[in-house]
């Protein structure tokens, strides 16, 4: 079966199941924003517009998990067209340099920018609304987990060495990034499987 991208409908092709892994990771993302910021709906006979909002957006965005394993088996698909795509046009072996090189540049600027973005986030809430920090969450069973944000410089470190849930904790309140910490795992085992076909 030839599965190059030769023509400009194919390379198209590869364009949208690029938008779709970037609806995926935009689904996730506002699911959290959501699942952070919503407060209890309240009883249904009180329940104000914005309750009822709240409630419809939380329906909408509650598969969260299954939008992150789609970017996942979609980024492995991506990926992989791509490194088929130039064994069938002959490169004689798998370029690791080239592959390490093309997943730092496409993961490690949104990331840098997301942890930085998530310090800034976490210093102005630590002003603003000190009680959400110190346990105090809008939502029930969150309240653990916020007590346990760390903004310290080892999590910071680590999570931009894809370390997370894995040697240090997630940076702040960023809880998204445990997602990346399976990236590096999977990244890392693609060319185990494909340098021995390749």
């Amino acid at each position: 079966m030839n599965i190059a991208l030769n023509t400009g409908r194919d390379r198209d092709k590869l364009k949208v199941l690029d938008g779709l892994r970037g609806g995926a990771a935009m689904y996730v993302m506002v699911g959290h924003a959501i699942w952070l910021l919503a407060t209890p709906a309240g009883p249904r006979a009180d329940r104000p517009w914005w309750g009822w909002v709240q409630v419809g957006l939380a329906f909408l965005f509650r598969y969260g998990r299954e939008a992150v394993m789609l970017f996942f088996v979609l980024s492995g698909v991506v990926i992989h067209l791509r490194l088929a795509q130039s064994r069938l046009r002959g490169a004689p072996q798998f370029d690791f340099k080239l592959y390490l090189r093309q997943r730092v540049t496409r993961i490690y600027p949104p990331l840098l920018a997301s942890v930085l973005f998530t310090a800034l986030v976490d210093a102005v809430g630590r002003t603003v609304n000190p009680a959400f920090y110190q346990g105090v969450a809008p939502q029930v069973g969150m309240s653990d987990m916020i007590t346990q944000f760390d903004n310290s410089t080892r999590a910071f470190a680590g999570n931009l060495l894809f370390l997370q849930s894995w040697l240090v904790p997630i940076f702040g309140s960023n809880t998204p990034l445990w997602s990346l910490g399976l990236e590096r795992f999977f990244y890392g085992l693609y060319p185990l499987a494909f340098v021995p076909i390749y």
